[in-house]
Order: C-alpha cells, then sequence, then structure tokens
C-alpha cells in the first residue's frame, strides 16, 4: 500500500477479508477492513474508503477496541475533509481518535492526528495550524521518524504549511511554529482537543530543553549550522527533510535575534569556550 500499488492493494485485503469472513476472528475483520479504507483512500476513492472505515468502526466500537478503532476515526476524518469538505465533522473524528491514542500513548497516531488537524485548520486559522505543525514536528523527532515515510500524505503536510505561511507571513508563522515546538506533548494535545492548557502550555511556553529558549533538536542543527554544513547536509545526516531543516534555522534566527547562519556559528562557538 505504502508503495503506491493501491488496486494490488486493494484487492489483497479483499482476498483476505473474503477468507476471514468464515473463520477469522471479529479483530481480523476490522483490522483488514481499516486498512482497506486506507488503500481505498490513498488511491482516491473516497466513498468506498468511508464505507471500509465504517465496516471497522461498526465492530470496534460495541467491543470497546480501541487501536483499530482510533485509526479508521483518524482516516475516515481525513476522508470526511476531502469528500465532503465538512470541516466540523472531519475535526470531531480527528479529536476522537486523538482522545483514543492519548489513551494508549499511541505518539505516532497523536502525531498523524496532530498533522490532520493542522491540515484542516490552515484556512481558517492559519495561526493554530502552524503551533500544530511545530508540535507535530516535536513528536515526529521524538519517536525518529518523519512523515515523509508516508508518501500519501507528505504532500499534504507540504500544503498546509506552504498555505498558512503564505497567509500569515514569514516571520509569524515561524513565530507560531516555534510555540508548538516549544510545549510538552501533554499541553500539545490538550492544544489539538481544545481542552484547559496543561503545564507548559501553548499561551506561555516553555522550552523542553536547550540554551535561551531553543529546543534540543534546533541546538544540535546549530551546531551543525556552525561546523559549515549546509541545510541538504544536514537533512541527510539526522534523515529529516530539508524543509524541515530550513523551518527550525529560521526559528533559530528569530529566537537568537540573529540575521545570518554566521552570527549562529560565532554564537555556537563563543559557548563552547572554557
Amino acid at each position: 500500500m505504502f508503495m503506491g500499488d493501491f488496486e494490488g492493494s486493494a484487492e489483497s485485503f479483499k482476498r483476505a477479508l473474503d477468507g476471514l469472513q468464515s473463520g477469522g476472528n471479529l479483530r481480523d475483520i476490522a483490522q483488514t477492513h481499516g486498512v482497506l479504507g486506507m488503500t481505498y483512500g490513498f488511491a482516491g476513492d473516497l466513498q468506498r474508503a468511508a464505507a471500509s472505515h465504517h465496516a471497522c468502526l461498526n465492530i470496534c466500537e460495541p467491543a470497546e477496541e480501541s487501536w483499530y478503532r482510533s485509526y479508521s476515526l483518524w482516516h475516515l476524518g481525513l476522508v470526511v475533509w476531502a469528500d465532503d469538505g465538512d470541516l466540523t465533522r472531519a475535526v470531531a473524528l480527528e479529536k476522537q481518535s486523538l482522545e483514543l491514542k492519548r489513551r494508549m500513548d499511541d505518539r505516532l497516531g497523536v502525531a498523524l492526528c496532530l498533522e490532520a488537524l493542522a491540515w484542516m485548520h490552515t484556512r481558517e486559522d492559519p495561526r493554530r495550524a502552524a503551533r500544530l505543525l511545530g508540535a507535530a514536528d516535536t513528536l515526529w523527532t521524538m519517536i525518529a521518524t518523519s512523515l515523509e515515510a508516508i508518501p500519501g500524505l507528505f504532500p499534504l503536510r507540504q500544503d498546509s504549511e506552504k498555505s498558512a505561511r503564505e497567509a500569515m507571513g514569514s516571520e509569524p508563522f515561524t513565530a507560531s511554529y516555534a510555540e508548538g515546538t516549544a510545549i510538552d506533548l501533554a499541553s500539545a494535545i490538550a492544544y489539538a482537543l481544545e481542552e484547559k492548557p496543561a503545564t507548559g502550555s501553548i499561551a506561555d511556553p516553555e522550552p523542553r530543553t536547550g540554551p535561551i529558549g531553543l529546543t534540543k533538536r534546533e541546538h544540535q542543527i546549530a551546531e551543525l549550522l556552525a561546523t559549515g554544513l549546509t541545510n541538504q547536509d544536514i537533512a541527510s545526516k539526522l534523515v529529516i527533510s530539508r524543509r524541515t531543516v530550513e523551518t527550525h534555522v529560521e526559528n533559530i534566527l528569530v529566537k537568537l535575534g540573529f540575521t545570518s547562519r554566521t552570527q549562529v556559528a560565532v554564537w555556537i562557538r563563543e559557548r563552547s569556550k572554557p
């Protein structure tokens, strides 16, 4: 499925369902409906995607199953958003998924929900979208992976970031994104769910680590930048996208009050002196 062979994947999952219906357990049937729904969704067959996810949810909800239900809710939210344009319902589905994922401490799932909610808010509230993108990137770093590993979703992320940046302007976007990177996971989830903020809230972000407000990742990138590496070199070394590095560099410059990479390099060297 993630290699782009949607038609072949869908046929395989349908054959699996046929076999499971006669003797498989409901958990396996629900899982297969869920991944089939994702396959249809990535292929652009949104009606079949929705039908498959509803089949998964019809099994999971009475049994109070959480794992497969949370992923079907997450992807169904994207399907509804793309197909009907019903933002209210799409956001509600994402929040249901996020609540389950918080309960299970499924950090990959949390990151996916933060991303989806950011994309959905881009047009009406780009500042909120920027903060959610920042929070999501912190979590991707924490779990040592990237949305780029899911080709069918990464373009949505790129479009959201570009649109929010254009709507707000580069500096306000960078500032809001930095606010999102500076909060802890519990506060990020509470913000996404529009709950009362936990400690380290988005309204008063507290840096997790690093000097004068830089996050651990930002300080790592600043140190690599000081060695003369280009953004692409840093991206290759850290296994992240060049665009992500560029965003971190922008955040570093804003937080330090600098206008050039050379100033950052000098600052790093001064701090490293005994």
